[in-house]
């Protein structure tokens, strides 16, 4: 009878945990959904079906064609190593090779520029595809597809090893910054990857010496340097 007593007692028992291990798988999946259920609604609140629009140049034909001739010139003179003066690009010359140059189809869609004083700033139109390739935490976001992340951003730049390099300082989306998961994957990192944007848009500063942003202009020095600099050379 004791026996019997016991048997029932430790199969309640059993029962009791089966069914107290089940509740807590339960939950532990609930909360999991729960949480990326919020996560994919947050990401989706933060970010648009469609990409951001972007004001077409406002030069001229004749002005955007002297203008990519003239970056052709300049890049094939920095690839040769000559000697050429400075590069400079104002805010609408900037945007208006980013329309118009064969060489920044990769990146066309994605960014328009505004120069002021030392400060490279702009709007990104980040499909979220891209955003998955920047960490492996942002890859198994689910909701991180098809759609486009439209932000105003703050860059650093600079020229390393020939490859141009794009440093994102500050983002905000709607007017808000992103959830910190996000921003931390994404901050003081170059943006500007060649496994992501191709080797084509690699090789455009492959020969550029420098690329500074001052008194609201981009300036960009070949790899043979400037006349000035050749001039100061020979005294």
């Amino acid at each position: 009878m004791n026996k019997k007593n016991r048997q029932s007692k430790l199969g309640c028992l059993s029962f009791g945990c089966l069914g107290v291990i089940c509740a807590l798988m339960l939950a532990g999946v609930l909360l999991f959904f729960g949480a990326k259920l919020a996560t994919n609604y947050a990401v989706e609140g933060m970010t648009d079906e469609q990409p951001a629009f972007y004001e077409p140049s406002s030069l001229s034909d004749d002005e955007i064609a002297r203008l990519l001739n003239d970056f052709q010139k300049f890049l094939t003179r920095a690839e040769l190593g000559i000697p050429t003066e400075p590069f400079e690009l104002e805010t609408p010359e900037l945007n208006t090779l980013l329309e118009h140059s064969s060489r920044f189809t990769s990146v066309k869609e994605m960014i328009r520029f505004n120069i002021e004083s030392d400060i490279l700033s702009g709007i990104a139109s980040i499909p979220t595809e891209l955003l998955k390739q920047a960490h492996p935490v942002l890859e198994k976001m689910d909701s991180l597809g098809g759609r486009y992340l439209i932000a105003d951003v703050r860059v650093t730049a600079k020229v390393s090893g020939g490859k141009l390099e794009l440093y994102l300082k500050e983002v905000t989306v709607k007017g808000k910054d992103l959830p910190s998961y996000v921003e931390s994957k994404l901050i003081d990192q170059n943006v500007l990857r060649e496994d992501v944007f191709g080797s084509e848009f690699a090789a455009v500063f492959k020969h550029v010496r420098s690329f500074t942003v001052q008194e609201s202009k981009v300036i960009l020095i070949g790899s043979g340097g400037t006349i000035d600099e050749l001039m100061n050379s020979r005294e």
